[in-house]
């Protein structure tokens, strides 16, 4: 409820999350005019932009925030989203329309420089993270790429202190740091193998342009990444079977009318119906998934120690003592 009222369209929000550094490009101008009317206006409970999903099963509210060309509208509980997605993943889509339309339409999510020529034609690109979510990339993983793959370049997120960019950079060297302020796109359009984490589109915009993408993510520090409920589909996918089994999954997603999605292609009509149906199926997931007994805990909030020796009086055995509150 804290941020139910800030707005994706509002200016001073936007420089709250993202900084004076960064600009971002037209391609979120459908979701601030149209599509966040319509999130704001069908959710049946508070709903808010562009926030962490902290919530248990049992959520309470929901959030958005702008996706590719679109939005995604989502449940404060990532738990649920996970379980969404996972149950999307399993109906097998029609046709393609929803990943062929995704896929012409992607773009910067900032207004960035073009790549020089230096650093087009890199076909190995780690893509990081922001410097406030560093933890969620590995240095294990990245570590062993910088000593033994000497082909693999950094591209920091345009969102990056220069003394971040520095710690990354000691770490592969400076002759192999992109700059922060080129084109992730364009770099992504021209290499092979994507290098990202759950904090990052560039693992669900690699996968639909057929790019094979690495998880290089920190397994206790991913859950906090934002696209964290859909990667772990997408990672799990080119791991084990490749980028056709990733981009199959991809789309049976983006297709699905309950996922979440919504776009500028679609009708007003299909936005509105889509959105009703991931609403109405969230609280579905949220009741099939709610907590029904709780852990072990103290029975009032400011319980303390019953005195030993009251205990005892009590004709309590030594061996029952400890712990024993009020």
């Amino acid at each position: 409820m804290r941020f139910v009222n800030e707005l994706m369209g509002d200016k001073e929000v936007q420089v709250g999350k993202i900084g004076t550094e960064v600009i971002r490009s037209s391609r979120n101008t459908w979701a601030e005019q149209v599509g966040e009317e319509a999130v704001r206006r069908l959710a049946p409970w508070p709903t808010s932009y562009d926030v962490s999903c902290l919530q248990p099963t049992n959520f309470s509210e929901f959030t958005y925030t702008e996706f590719s060309c679109g939005i995604v509208a989502t449940t404060q509980s990532k738990e649920i989203n996970a379980r969404l997605y996972d149950f999307a993943s399993k109906i097998e889509a029609k046709d393609n329309y929803q990943l062929d339309k995704f896929t012409e339409a992607l773009t910067d999510k900032y207004v960035l420089e073009n790549v020089s020529d230096k650093w087009s034609g890199i076909k190995r690109v780690v893509f990081m993270p922001g410097h406030n979510m560093l933890d969620v990339a590995s240095q294990e993983i990245l570590s062993r790429l910088a000593f033994e793959e000497d082909d693999v370049y950094v591209k920091p997120h345009p969102i990056t202190l220069d003394s971040s960019v520095g710690l990354v950079a000691k770490k592969f060297g400076w002759n192999r740091m992109i700059p922060k302020g080129a084109s992730g796109f364009k770099l992504l359009l021209d290499c092979d193998e994507v290098y990202t984490t759950s904090c990052s589109e560039m693992s669900i915009t690699g996968t639909a342009l057929g790019k094979k993408v690495f998880n290089v993510s920190n397994f206790h520090n991913e859950g906090i990444g934002a696209y964290h409920a859909l990667s772990r589909l997408i990672f799990r996918a080119h791991e084990k079977h490749g980028v056709e089994e990733a981009k199959r999954i991809l789309n049976n997603v983006l297709s699905c009318e309950w996922s979440g999605f919504v776009f500028p292609w679609q009708s007003k009509e299909e936005v509105e119906h889509r959105l009703k149906s991931f609403y109405a199926k969230s609280l579905e997931l949220r009741e099939m998934y709610r907590p029904l007994a709780l852990g072990i805990g103290t029975f009032l909030t400011q319980s303390k120690p019953i005195p030993s020796e009251e205990l005892k009086k009590a004709g309590v055995p030594e061996n029952k003592i400890r712990n024993k509150t009020v």
